[in-house]
C-alpha cells in the first residue's frame, strides 16, 4: 500500500483512525513511475484492534487477527495477549464475522483465483468497454478526474485500473484474497486495494464522490443491511450506484438461483 492512503482508513469496529507500524517496504513500478510501498506492516486502532498489511494489502477484516496468526505472532511480541483480550471483550462480533464470512471468502477466492489477467474478460468485457459499462451503471457523463471512488466488492480489480487512468482515485475492496492478485497485477498509482467486509467498511464516512457496488450485495447474508452499511461512505451530494442480479425467464438462470438459495 502507498502510505498516502492511510488517511482514508479507519478501524472497521471502533471507526477510529489507524496508525501504521512499518515492517518492510519495497519499490513498485506504476505507470506514473517508481514508488515506495508498504509491503508488510501492522495497523493499530486507537483501542484494542490491530490489522496486518501483507503483500502490500491492508487486511481489515474483523477476523484478520485469526486469518494471519502466523504473521502477527512473528511480528508482534504481545500478540497472544492481544488476541485473548479481543476474544474476552469482542467474542460475539468475532464469532459472527468468522461464521458469516468463511464460505463466501473461500468461494470468491476460488473464482477469482482462476482469472487470467492476460486473456480473460470481466462480464465479457475488457478495457474501455469495461469502463464504459461502469460509466453507464453510475450514470456518469462528465470527467472522473479528481474524484474519489469506492468500489465495494472489486473482485479481480481489473475495472479499477481503467477507472484510475481517468484521473480518479479508486479504492477497491473485497472480502476474499482476490485483492492480493488484484494488487499484484495493478499498475496504477491511483488504484488502491484492501481486504475488508462490506458490512464493516474500514473507510471514512462522507468521503467518496461515488460508491459503486456491482453484483455484490446480493451475495451477502442481508442485502438491505449491507446497503445501509456502505451508504454512509458517500459524501453529501455524492452518488451511490448499486447493481443487483434480477430475475430472468431462463432455465439455466433459474437453476443457478435455486443453487444459490
Amino acid at each position: 500500500m502507498l502510505e498516502k492512503y492511510l488517511s482514508i482508513l479507519v478501524c472497521p469496529v471502533t471507526r477510529s483512525a489507524l496508525k501504521l507500524h512499518k515492517i518492510s517496504v519495497k519499490t513498485k513500478i506504476f505507470s506514473s513511475g517508481e514508488k515506495e510501498i508498504i509491503s508488510e506492516g501492522i495497523l493499530f486502532a486507537e483501542m484494542d484492534w490491530f490489522y496486518p498489511v501483507i503483500d502490500g494489502v491492508p487486511r481489515l477484516l474483523i477476523e484478520s487477527f485469526l486469518d494471519h496468526e502466523v504473521f502477527l505472532n512473528a511480528n508482534l511480541s504481545d500478540y497472544k495477549l492481544r488476541k485473548e483480550y479481543l476474544f474476552k471483550n469482542y467474542s460475539e462480533i468475532i464469532q459472527q464475522a468468522v461464521k458469516k464470512n468463511k464460505r463466501t471468502k473461500k468461494s470468491f477466492e476460488m473464482e477469482w483465483g482462476m482469472f487470467n489477467y492476460e486473456e480473460d474478460k470481466t462480464w465479457e468485457l475488457k478495457g474501455d468497454d469495461l469502463l464504459e459499462r461502469f460509466l453507464k451503471e453510475t450514470d456518469e457523463t462528465g470527467s472522473l478526474n479528481g474524484k474519489l471512488i469506492f468500489d465495494a466488492g472489486c473482485g479481480n480489480g481489473q475495472l479499477n485500473q481503467y477507472i484510475a487512468r481517468t484521473g480518479a482515485v479508486v479504492v477497491g475492496m473485497d472480502l476474499s484474497k482476490s485483492v492480493v492478485r488484484a494488487n499484484a497485477n495493478n499498475k496504477e498509482e491511483n488504484a488502491f486495494f484492501l481486504q475488508a467486509d462490506v458490512q464493516y467498511p474500514p473507510l471514512q464516512f462522507e468521503k467518496f464522490d461515488i460508491v459503486h457496488s456491482s453484483g455484490v450485495l446480493i451475495c451477502t447474508n442481508n442485502s438491505e443491511l449491507t446497503f445501509s452499511k456502505i451508504e454512509p461512505c458517500v459524501k453529501k451530494e455524492g452518488k451511490m450506484s448499486v447493481w443487483l442480479y434480477h430475475p430472468r425467464k431462463n432455465l439455466i438462470h433459474n437453476i443457478f438461483n435455486f443453487l444459490r438459495r
